[in-house]
């Protein structure tokens, strides 16, 4: 799976498990396996 793709499912999942405004970027990037670098670099 291409990094912008483990981004996106990771961040909906812990989207609908916490909700929206209790998930930080951090958490995302973790359970994504990635790098704030590679975020920026895929939504900028």
């Amino acid at each position: 799976m291409k990094p912008k793709q483990k981004i996106l499912e990771s961040s909906f999942a812990l989207f609908r498990e916490k909700g929206f405004q209790a998930t930080g970027i951090a958490e995302i990037l973790d359970k994504a396996g990635a790098y704030k670098k590679t975020l920026y670099d895929h939504f900028k």
